[in-house]
C-alpha cells in the first residue's frame, strides 16, 4: 500500500511538471517572427508531447476569451489582472534605403514634412516622440504609410525613397542609421492570464522567449511581476 501510494505520487508529481500539451501563442508578425519563430523548432523537438498553436495578429486578444495562452505584446496591457515578464524593448529608429536621396537630417526637427513609413496600426499616427539620453523631441513627419507587415515597409521605402522607422533588428545591412543618437523605446512583454504562468508548458515557453531575447540584446528578467494598474 504504501509503494502504491508512492507510486501514485510519483505519477502526479511527474503530470504537473511535465512539458506536453498545446500551447496557444499569440504575437504582431514582426515580433513573432523575431522572437517566437526561432524558439519552435527547439521547443518541439526537445518536447515531443508539446503542441503550439501560433497566430500573427496585431488585434488585442482576449486572454480567457480567445484561450490565449500567451500573448507577445509591444506596450503594456490593458488588463488589470494580466501577468506581465518583460522580455526587452523594441528600440525603433530613423533608417535610410540605399535609395535615399534627400539631405540627411542633422537635428531631429529636420524630420518636419520628412515622408516617411514604418510599423504601426495607422498613419493617423501621434507625433513621433525621439530621445537621446535626458532629452526629448516631438516632430511630425509626413507619414506615407503604416502596416504591420516589416517586409512591406521595407519594400516601399525602397522603392520610394522614404525613411523608414522600424526596429534595429529589421532593416538590412545596407540601411543607413540617420540621428543615431535618437530613438523611440517600446515595452515587449510577454502577457498571460492569472495563474497560468505557473503551468510548467507555459513557464517553458517564456523561459523560452526570455532566453531569446536577452541572446538579442534584450532586458532579461527573472522575476514574474503582476501588472499594477495606474
Amino acid at each position: 500500500m504504501i509503494a502504491a501510494g508512492e507510486a501514485a505520487a510519483s505519477a502526479a508529481l511527474a503530470m504537473r511538471t511535465e512539458i506536453s500539451g498545446l500551447v496557444r501563442i499569440t504575437a504582431p508578425v514582426v515580433l513573432g517572427r523575431y522572437l517566437v519563430s526561432p524558439i519552435v523548432r527547439e521547443a518541439l523537438s526537445t518536447h515531443p508531447d508539446l503542441r503550439l498553436d501560433v497566430e500573427w495578429t496585431t488585434r488585442r486578444v482576449d486572454l480567457l476569451h480567445d484561450g490565449v495562452d500567451v500573448a507577445v505584446r509591444i506596450g503594456r496591457p490593458t488588463e488589470s489582472d494580466a501577468m506581465l515578464t518583460r522580455l526587452g524593448h523594441a528600440r525603433r529608429r530613423i533608417f535610410a534605403p540605399p535609395s535615399w536621396s534627400a539631405p540627411d537630417p542633422s537635428v531631429p526637427a529636420d524630420l518636419y514634412g520628412a515622408p516617411v513609413v514604418g510599423l504601426g496600426p495607422s498613419t493617423e499616427a501621434p507625433p513621433l516622440v525621439l530621445r537621446s539620453d535626458d532629452q526629448r523631441a516631438t516632430v511630425r513627419p509626413d507619414w506615407r504609410m503604416a502596416a504591420n507587415d516589416g517586409d512591406l515597409v521595407l519594400d516601399l521605402a525602397e522603392s520610394c525613397g522614404y525613411l523608414a522607422i522600424l526596429p534595429d533588428f529589421l532593416p538590412p545591412p545596407d540601411w543607413r542609421v540617420l540621428l543615431p543618437d535618437w530613438e523611440t523605446r517600446h515595452e515587449i512583454n510577454a502577457i498571460t492570464a492569472p495563474g497560468r504562468v505557473s503551468v510548467p508548458k507555459i513557464r517553458y515557453v517564456i523561459d523560452c522567449l526570455r532566453a531569446r531575447a536577452a541572446t538579442q540584446g534584450g532586458e532579461e528578467h527573472t522575476v514574474f511581476t503582476r501588472l499594477e494598474t495606474p
